[in-house]
């Protein structure tokens, strides 16, 4: 029963956090979803085509979700979070801040930045991992 939590979880989490990137980057006319931009980071590394290259960068998008997931069940066991509105959003805030540190170092590493303004961005990415986390809860809740 915990792998299905575990899954739907980090599935729903993911998906509806990549939704609100590409809707936010709808709106705001710049190039702010993580598959694109982990695209265009993989594509320095000479991975085959750009299809390819966006197809691992979904696929790195999810597997980092169900990382997150599980930690946040570990910490669940562990009786270091709850299910609460503030452990919620308190572990959305550090996955959002982890997330914006990696991203960060990232782009130094990288030899050709995206067209994009980087404010915009790690807001989005905060934003974002708080969608992520209140999604997994409720999947924890509904489940």
């Amino acid at each position: 029963m915990i792998l299905l939590i575990l899954l739907t979880a980090a599935f729903a989490a993911t998906s509806l956090k990549t939704i609100f990137s590409y809707i936010t980057s709808e709106m705001f006319r710049q190039p702010l979803q993580e598959p694109y931009l982990l695209a265009g980071l993989i594509s320095h590394f000479n991975v085959l085509d750009t299809k390819t290259n966006r197809n691992i960068g979904l696929g790195v998008q999810y597997a980092l979700g169900f990382l997150f997931v599980i930690v946040f069940q570990a910490l669940l066991t562990k009786g270091l979070l709850t299910l609460d509105f503030d452990s919620i959003l308190l572990y959305g805030a550090i996955t959002g801040l982890l997330s914006i540190i990696g991203w960060a170092l990232m782009f130094m590493k990288a030899r050709s930045k995206p067209q994009m303004n980087p404010i915009g961005y790690y807001s989005l990415l905060f934003t974002g991992h708080i969608v992520f986390a209140f999604t997994m809860a409720g999947c924890y809740i509904i489940i």
